[in-house]
This record gives C-alpha cells, sequence and structure tokens, in this order.
C-alpha cells in the first residue's frame, strides 16, 4: 500500500491502496488525452479560420497586377485604335 504524505512529508492518517491509485492515474491519463485531444482540434480550427486571412492578400495582389496588365493593355489597344483612325481618314481622303 502506498503513504499519501501532507506538505512535510508526513503520512497522512489513512492508506490508499495501490490499485486505488492505479485506477486514479489511468483516469488522469485518460482525462489528460481527452484535452490533448480537444486541444489539438481547436488548433486544427484555429488554422483553418486563419487560412483564409493569408491567402487574402495573395489573391489581392493577383487581382491589382491583373488590373494593372488590363491597364497596359487598353492602352496599347487605344494607340492602335488612333492609327486606324488616321489611316482611315487617310483613305477616306483618297476616295
Amino acid at each position: 500500500m502506498l503513504q499519501v504524505l501532507d506538505e512535510f512529508g508526513q503520512p497522512i492518517l489513512h492508506e490508499v491502496p495501490e490499485d486505488e491509485v492505479t485506477d486514479g492515474h489511468r483516469l488522469f491519463q485518460e482525462k489528460d488525452r481527452q484535452i490533448q485531444e480537444k486541444i489539438y482540434k481547436i488548433v486544427e480550427l484555429c488554422n483553418e479560420l486563419d487560412k483564409p486571412k493569408h491567402e487574402h492578400p495573395q489573391e489581392t495582389w493577383l487581382l491589382k497586377q491583373d488590373i494593372k496588365n488590363l491597364e497596359a493593355s487598353n492602352k496599347v489597344m487605344e494607340y492602335q485604335n488612333c492609327l486606324l483612325e488616321h489611316k482611315n481618314k487617310s483613305l477616306a481622303k483618297i476616295c
């Protein structure tokens, strides 16, 4: 049998059978495992919630790059349109 000691190392009046201590230890281990499992699930959920925060800036940057590319393409097309208009006017004068 195991003796339970007080803070001064003196045995407490009653003794606890070893099998009760072992059962208590098993119960403690099971509760600890359950807590660890819950913590793991919570961490996974937090990571899932943080994922859009990390993806959003990248998407915003990509969309801004698309806008810049479209603006550049638009300028080129406007210039080409201007050249074609001048060409049409000069052809119209010939006819």
